[in-house]
């Protein structure tokens, strides 16, 4: 009897889930006027016949605005009947510019496109105000503050929009002075003479040189530093950069505050790690600088590359120098430990010549005095180089290194080269009242 009552029980649990759970029988969609039904069928997760509890609207809602097409979904069921409610965003018709004479039409189209707005694209509002920003730093960095940009759209029919941008681009904001105040060990001229920026004078209008723009600035700054750091004053700084700009955004004025610190001098110089193969004497050979010497950043970068090139004379190709610095605030004195490592010895597997569709390789593989099977030599790479150019064939000639897939001691030399015209034909013609033509 107990077995009875359960199956029983188990036929009515599944007749009842027939009898009651809701299926969808239809899908229709409402509000579209140019995307294709084919985009929402494709995005949304479900299919005729599935049940309605499996279904999540917010799922369906989450799919189709992942589209891009539309600004506003909902969904309805009725019936059977699941509705999918859409509201298209517009697509631009036509872009317009006016006043723009600094910038090329087709360069603004062209810088456009790359933010999704085009002629035929979705409109999207956030567009068309990172347009007005976007055209705004562009001038900023020709040199042009008191500037306006505003980009408006009319509607038109069958949900498209017009798009016109008004373009004021004033006039040049110039710099109209420069400062630049903590300095005891040099004057304000020396650092004013580093600097690409100028304040306004009687050559600004070929040298272009008073236009302010952030990018020429830090540069500017850069070379400050630089100039600090090349003659002993290892912890110079930058404190502030202060740029205003007059109210009617005609003139600038840069005020730049600098810390100098104290002089430094090198003291002791090493070098360590893979050097078996070299002499001491001969790696600190290329070491720009010497004990007691006022310390200089481009001397020690200049040394580094020294070292590296010594040792790519001898197959290390790829060896990695770093120079560990130790300071001594209280005596003001840096010392140095050049730590090498070498790497693998280099060997050339092939030597390529790309380009060449006249001159025969033979031609070039004679200039060459990097061998194929010989360790790696960049004095030779170099020779070579210069060689292939002084032929006067070529109008260009490269060497690029590639490593071997698979190995991890030799390399292939690509040496590219643009061939130039070898032959000219000069014709000249000419009348005389002697001679009549000539």
């Amino acid at each position: 009897m107990n077995i009875f009552k359960k199956i029983l029980f188990v036929l009515l649990f599944f007749f009842n889930n027939f009898l009651f759970a809701e299926i969808v029988e239809d899908i229709n969609i409402k509000g579209l006027q140019r995307v294709e039904p084919g985009v929402i069928f494709d995005s949304i997760p479900f299919d005729i016949g599935d049940d309605v509890k499996d279904i999540n609207p917010s799922d369906i809602i989450k799919y189709v605005y992942k589209t891009g097409q539309f600004r506003d979904v909902s969904v309805e069921f009725d019936n059977g009947v699941l509705t999918v409610v859409v509201s298209e965003k517009p697509i631009i018709s036509s872009i317009e510019f006016n006043g723009n004479q600094l910038i090329q039409e087709d360069k603004l189209r062209e810088g456009i496109r790359q933010v999704n707005l085009y002629e035929g694209a979705v409109f999207d509002k956030q567009v068309l105000s990172n347009l007005e920003i976007d055209l705004s730093k562009s001038y900023n960095s020709m040199g042009r503050y008191n500037i306006s940009v505003v980009a408006s759209y009319q509607p038109l029919e069958r949900n498209r929009v017009a798009i016109k941008v008004e373009i004021d681009e004033g006039t040049l904001t110039r710099i109209s002075n420069i400062s630049i105040n903590g300095m005891t060990k040099f004057t304000e001229a020396d650092l004013l003479g580093l600097m690409d920026l100028k304040a306004t004078n009687y050559l600004s209008w070929w040298e272009k040189d008073d236009r302010y723009s952030r990018t020429s600035l830090t540069a500017d700054l850069e070379k400050i530093k630089s100039f600090y750091l090349d003659r002993g004053y290892l912890n110079f700084k930058i404190s502030s950069t202060d740029v205003s700009i007059t109210p009617n955004k005609k003139k600038i004025s840069i005020t730049i505050d600098v810390d100098e610190g104290d002089k430094y001098t090198f003291s002791d110089i090493s070098i360590s790690g893979e050097i078996e193969e070299f002499s001491e004497a001969d790696l600190k050979s290329q070491i720009l600088f010497k004990k007691d010497d006022i310390f200089s950043a481009k001397k020690v970068n200049s040394s580094v590359d020294g070292l590296n090139k010594y040792l790519g004379n001898f197959g290390y190709a790829f060896a990695n120098i770093n120079p560990i610095s130790k300071i001594d605030d209280k005596n003001k004195k840096v010392s140095y430990d050049f730590y090498i490592d070498s790497g693998n010895k280099i060997y050339v597997r092939n030597i390529n010549f790309i380009g060449n569709t006249r001159t025969k390789d033979k031609v070039l593989r004679r200039e060459m005095r990097q061998f194929e099977s010989s360790w790696y030599d960049q004095e030779k790479v170099a020779r070579s180089k210069f060689r292939l150019t002084r032929l006067q064939y070529f109008s260009a000639v490269d060497i690029d290194t590639a490593v071997v897939p698979g190995n991890t001691d030799q390399v292939d030399l690509n040496v590219s080269v643009t061939e130039r015209n070898t032959g000219k034909v000069m014709i000249g013609a000419g009348v005389s009242s002697a001679e009549g033509l000539m």
